[in-house]
């Protein structure tokens, strides 16, 4: 691999601004929210794209016992034929890959054509198993009440089998892209006999060093001194691995996660390692608010039945393991009739209280954040409703119920993550519902007057939607359901499946 003496300066001053991005530099106390919200978002979208083969065990045993936290995910469905495209990361790469060829991103900043690229790597992640693991991280606090990172251990390993040409290519690419003799350094050494490749920059903190390299059938890629190495060493000696814990291969099981394609471990107890009073507070808060407090470790499965989304998750508490469905199949006869399209793909019905869940996603943004933040949020939402004279906990929330249903239909033209349909249970009357949430969407709109970019829209037939550049995502009330989906066509598809009648419901 001709790396020799190439340089990455725009990789790492890159990297380095989303950690303090993520750390709260320009959002100050945001960072643990986003973390976690990222990892849930991100099984759910592998398992509603239909990924069928369950995580590998080999992939379990290279990743050392001692981690914060892991990610596993199968990777993308083989079966596809030769040149298919199989998710939207891969159509990115295409996209982006051509644009490079013709000249057409030469205009581009730097940043911005970081993250292209980035995406296009990740496409290429995405089609092996791979896990992404979290040995340690600590932050420092600043004047202004947030944290800046201070230190991070981190690691991706792919499990190639030994084909590595094409994220080596991909890594190669970003060395070509994004190199100067200036600033960064690129080194080889050996780890246990085989080559390693160390890239440094003088702009980051001495710990933020980027290593790479082949260890057999594997690919690892780490941050922070001494990760790779961890990597490595946990290859070599199987028993250091996490499919030698005894807590982590009784929770798989007890989770029905033995071929399952996505799976996160998490021992928060290591969360408090390494962490002043303050930030500490704040991961308490968070974990409070999202119903994790005392929790010492969690697994969570994700995976499929048929066309439904199955989750499970198992929680180490003072008390004991608690094992939780989340989701699955058989919650379908809590719907009380067939919500769920023949047509969608994929389908999840989570037995959550939305009440609690937005109160608790609430809570929990605003424990992360300083306290400045959580004012002028409060205060932002107070004056709409004042505005309104609506109180959005009591006229909107409170007419929600379980269970929440996410499906796939109408399917996106371009077959985006996160194009779903989601289904919220009305109880009580939903006209009293439709009313006020029009009077709140109303005192919205009137905000929004002379934003020419952003906009907020009601058609007659009782459809609200998001105008930014493109029309979506849209929303309604019907009598039994609030309809959520990526546009208002999707929403309209979605109430004629409903009730054929339910449009004129509307008007």
């Amino acid at each position: 691999m001709a790396l020799c003496t190439y340089n990455c300066t725009n990789v790492a001053t890159h990297l380095h601004g989303n950690f303090e991005i993520a750390f709260g530099r320009r959002r100050p106390g945001r960072g643990q929210p986003r973390v976690w919200t990222k990892l849930v978002v991100g099984a759910a979208v592998l398992a509603l794209a239909g990924r069928a083969h369950g995580i590998p065990p080999e992939l379990l045993e290279t990743v050392p016992s001692d981690v914060v936290a892991a990610y596993f995910v199968n990777g993308a469905d083989s079966a596809r034929s030769p040149g298919q495209i199989g998710h939207t990361l891969e159509l990115a790469a295409f996209l982006a890959d051509q644009a490079h060829r013709v000249g057409l991103l030469s205009t581009l900043d730097a940043g911005t054509r970081m993250w292209l690229d980035t995406l296009a790597a990740a496409s290429v992640v995405l089609t092996y198993p791979h896990a992404v693991v979290l040995f340690e991280i600590s932050a420092a606090a600043r004047p202004d009440g947030g944290h800046r990172l201070a230190r991070l251990h981190a690691a991706l390993i792919v499990r190639t089998g030994g084909t590595n040409e094409e994220l080596v290519g991909r890594i190669q690419h970003l060395l070509n892209t994004y190199t100067n003799s200036d600033q960064t350094l690129l080194s080889t050494r050996s780890v246990h006999g085989h080559t390693a490749f160390m890239l440094q920059d003088r702009r980051l903190p001495s710990w933020a060093t980027i290593t790479w390299g082949q260890r057999g059938e594997y690919y690892v890629i780490a941050v922070g001194d001494g990760a790779y190495e961890r990597v490595v060493e946990t290859i070599t000696d199987r028993s250091k691995s996490l499919a030698a814990d005894l807590w982590f291969t009784k929770a798989l099981a007890q989770a029905n996660g033995i071929g399952a394609p996505v799976a996160w471990y998490v021992r928060f107890e290591k969360l408090y390692r390494d962490v002043d009073a303050s930030l500490a507070e704040k991961i308490s808060r968070v974990m409070n608010a999202i119903g994790l407090a005392g929790t010492q470790r969690a697994l969570w499965i994700v995976g499929r039945n048929d066309r439904s989304v199955e989750a499970e998750a198992v929680l180490r508490r003072n008390s004991g393991d608690e094992v939780t469905t989340i989701a699955g199949k058989a919650l379908l006869d809590t719907l009380g009739g067939s919500a769920i399209p023949e047509e969608a793909g994929g389908y999840a019905i989570i037995d959550c209280n939305p009440r609690r869940v937005l109160q608790g996603l609430c809570e929990a943004y605003l424990a992360a954040r300083s306290p400045r933040a959580q004012q002028s949020t409060r205060a932002f939402w107070r004056n709409l409703e004042a505005d309104a004279g609506v109180c959005i906990e009591r006229d909107i929330i409170g007419h929600l119920s379980q269970p929440l249903v996410i499906h796939n239909y109408p399917p996106h033209a371009l077959r985006l993550p996160f194009a779903w349909t989601i289904f919220i249970r009305i109880s009580g009357d939903a006209g009293a519902l439709r009313r006020q949430l029009d009077r709140l969407l109303e005192a919205g709109r009137r905000k929004l007057v002379g934003n020419s970019v952003l906009q907020l829209r009601h058609d007659t037939d009782g459809v609200w939607y998001i105008q930014y550049g493109l029309a979506g995502p849209g929303f309604v009330v019907t009598d039994k359901w609030l309809v959520v989906s990526f546009s208002p066509y999707a929403v309209r598809e979605n109430v004629a499946h409903l009730s054929p009648e339910a449009g004129r419901q509307l008007e």
